[in-house]
């Protein structure tokens, strides 16, 4: 129970500290182990009777499943179904294999879009002023113009601001490949980097007074943030200096 009271404490201390990443250096550094989903069950136990722990954690929803299988009844032109990626890309082996979101802001704020690599996590973050599809197809091009060599893929939602993916694919020498309508687990690094992100930046923010000089600090706090599926290397580090 100590280790549990223990870990509650760093995470009210720390937001940017998860159960998983506690619990992860506790059983490196300590000699009592302990796993993530016992500190979530000790938060939800406080919540049901009225605890306020639940609070100091980042995301405070869980994702709904929906059935990967939902058909897809837009109209975007030669869209290229998830079904149709290479497996390769779902086993995170090699770097270029993005995900790509697009969050708007209320009111007109503006918007940001991410773009992550599956296997390092590397991202880029840019601000976007619309959802225009030809806007919106300029921002991506943009932000991987330095890298384009190094992009195999990206997998994008099914909004109609993709629909000139064929001028983004051209344009990188990529395949751009749709996921399921309603699956954003199907890019589900797109939403934890989105959580991530919000710690800089929270919902609210109006895009439109936000430039990439205000977002790159971000950017870099994300990119040089130790990751476990990368044995604790940065993404800066393993796309500045070699392969994880």
């Amino acid at each position: 129970m100590e280790s549990v009271s223990r870990c509650v404490r760093e995470m009210k201390r720390n937001k940017t500290t998860s159960p998983e990443q506690i619990a992860g250096w506790l059983g490196r550094n300590e000699p009592f182990p302990i796993s993530h989903e016992r500190i979530y069950q000790h938060i939800h136990m406080d919540r049901d009777r009225g605890g306020l722990l639940h609070t100091h954690l980042r995301q405070q929803k869980r994702p709904k499943r929906i059935s990967s299988k939902t058909a897809y009844r837009g109209s975007i032109p030669h869209r290229v179904s998830i079904d149709d990626r290479p497996a390769l890309v779902e086993e995170k082996t090699r770097i270029g294999d993005g995900e790509v979101d697009l969050m708007m802001g209320g009111h007109g704020g503006g918007g940001r879009l991410t773009l992550v690599d599956r296997k390092i996590r590397f991202t880029r973050i840019q601000p976007v002023l619309s959802k225009h599809a030809d806007h919106i197809a300029d921002v991506i091009i943009e932000a991987l113009s330095e890298m384009k060599n190094q992009v195999h893929t990206l997998t994008v939602d099914n909004g109609n601001e993709f629909a000139q993916h064929k001028r983004v694919a051209k344009a990188l020498q990529a395949k751009v490949y749709f996921a399921h309508p309603y699956c954003a687990r199907e890019r589900g690094l797109n939403e934890n980097t989105n959580g991530l992100f919000r710690q800089y930046l929270p919902k609210g923010t109006n895009f439109k007074r936000v430039t990439q000089a205000n977002i790159r600090p971000a950017e870099n706090r994300l990119n040089d943030r130790p990751r476990k599926s990368l044995e604790f290397r940065s993404p800066n580090d393993i796309f500045q200096h070699g392969k994880p």
